[in-house]
C-alpha cells in the first residue's frame, strides 16, 4: 500500500490503481517515467560494473609489468656492478 501512496505523488498510475481513468492499453506518463528510471538505473549499473571490471583487469596487468620492470632493473644493476 505504501508504494502506491509514494507513486501517487507523481500522478495517476493506471497500471497500479484501477480508479485512474484513461486508456486501458496505453502506458501513462507517470508509469512511462518510472519504467525509464528503472531502465536507466539498470543500464547505468551495467556500464559502471563493466568499466570497474575493465579497470581492475588493466590494473592487475600493470602491476605485473611493474614487477617485471623491477626484475629487469635489478639485472641491469647487477650487470653494471660486475
Amino acid at each position: 500500500m505504501m508504494p502506491i501512496v509514494i507513486l501517487a505523488i507523481w500522478g495517476c498510475v493506471a497500471e497500479l490503481d484501477l480508479s485512474c481513468t484513461g486508456y486501458v492499453y496505453a502506458l501513462s506518463n507517470s508509469a512511462s517515467t518510472w519504467v525509464d528510471l528503472v531502465g536507466g538505473v539498470g543500464i547505468g549499473a551495467v556500464m559502471i560494473w563493466s568499466i570497474h571490471y575493465r579497470q581492475k583487469i588493466v590494473s592487475i596487468k600493470q602491476d605485473g609489468w611493474v614487477e617485471n620492470m623491477d626484475e629487469i632493473l635489478k639485472m641491469i644493476k647487477s650487470q653494471l656492478q660486475n
